[in-house]
């Protein structure tokens, strides 16, 4: 008898989508634990935990695929545009998704699947790639995450989405501290596909926000080389959402 897969949880919970071009959309959100990145700006707890918050109840954690999607069957009472899966780095458990999303898509092949990632993980992309439908991949700058900038993993990750014909759009948490060489490495980067990849700026929330002036410079320096860059802040903070 095979062994049915398991993954750590935090929560499970029905919402808004607060960020990029699907803002008001309403969604199911699966958030896993674990990141294989430690960006200075994220505010989201990803380490393991022992319960999993599923709206007003908890359960225990590793969850089981068949606990799951029990859990989301619940939540699907009202229409969902999609199910988003979130974290940490829900890449980290493509064994895990592997055997939930064929389930998940068999169940509800209305409700779009939606992968939040770092972007960074190709390999495990490819794995998932046939049961993904609308992809938010993170550029990682080193002006707000403190690290270096992943060019190749990010280019990777982009050409697998692409030549699978997967729906996908950039976005990049900024501060005032954003260089125009990033600005540059950036632009060559999503203009190197021969397609246009839409690119979300986020200006950061937890360190002194960028003033709507320096944000419509910042745009404007992409819109230089990048037609479809949209500035798109995180709504659900002001809607004091989840």
């Amino acid at each position: 008898m095979k062994m049915q897969k398991t993954a750590n949880i935090i929560e499970i919970f029905s919402s808004v989508q607060g960020e990029g071009p699907y803002v008001g959309y309403r969604q199911i959100f699966i958030r896993f634990s674990g990141c294989n990145l430690a960006c200075d700006y994220c505010d989201t707890d990803f380490q393991p935990q022992e319960l999993c918050n599923l709206q007003s109840i908890k359960i225990k954690n590793p969850v089981s695929v068949e606990k799951l999607l029990e859990a989301v069957s619940d939540v699907m009472k009202i229409p969902h545009q999609a199910i988003s899966l979130t974290g940490g780095e829900p890449l980290l458990n493509t064994a895990f998704l592997l055997e939930f999303l064929p389930e998940f898509r068999d169940k509800f092949p209305e409700t779009k699947i939606y992968l939040e990632t770092n972007g960074t993980l190709f390999e495990e992309l490819k794995k998932i790639i046939d049961y993904t439908d609308i992809i938010s991949m993170d550029l990682k700058l080193k002006s707000s995450t403190g690290s270096e900038f992943l060019y190749e993993q990010h280019k990777k990750f982009i050409e697998i989405a692409l030549n699978n014909n997967k729906e996908i759009f950039a976005k990049a948490v900024i501060t005032d501290k954003i260089s125009d060489e990033e600005i540059k490495e950036i632009a060559g980067l999503l203009n190197s596909f021969g397609v246009e990849v839409p690119l979300v700026l986020q200006p950061v929330t937890l360190s002194a926000p960028t003033s709507c002036s320096q944000l419509l410079k910042i745009q404007a320096k992409f819109l230089e080389k990048l037609p479809d860059t949209r500035i798109i802040p995180q709504v659900h903070r002001f809607l004091g959402l989840l």
